[in-house]
């Protein structure tokens, strides 16, 4: 009886990680849906739709019964391998899908350099101490 409560408890973590990351990334892909927390920072929705599958099927194989069911047979390291190769794969789809961050004027390769200004009188004698 001990197994089938495992089997079963593995079965409905599997299930709600499927619901994490299959569905936003479906949703991503037919129609460019994205969650509201990731609404600024996404510029590719089909993107992290293929990162969010890609980590579905990653974590399938790698994790939870599936892969407890490959234990001690040969499938098992190539299983683990290819898990591996999925996540990281997501996680350069996730990264190729996020927004660069905005370049400084003064960071920009073809940026102008800007005059500064300087007090002509030395910041000591600057006080307003009568």
């Amino acid at each position: 009886m001990g197994g089938l409560a495992v089997d079963v408890i593995g079965w409905t973590v599997l299930a709600l990680y499927w619901l994490l990351t299959f569905v936003p990334g479906i949703a991503a892909l037919c129609v460019g849906w994205v969650p509201p927390w990731l609404r600024k920072t996404v510029s590719s929705p089909r993107l992290s739709g293929w990162a969010d599958i890609c980590a579905g099927f990653g974590g399938t194989l790698g994790v939870g019964p599936v892969h407890r069911h490959l234990a001690g047979t040969p499938m098992s390291v190539v299983a683990t391998t290819v898990s591996l190769c999925l996540f990281l794969g997501a996680f350069g789809l996730y990264r190729r899908s996020y927004r660069p961050a905005p370049v400084a004027a003064a960071d920009a390769p073809d940026a102008v350099p800007q005059r500064t200004v300087t007090a002509a009188v030395p910041a000591a004698a600057d006080s307003h101490q009568p």
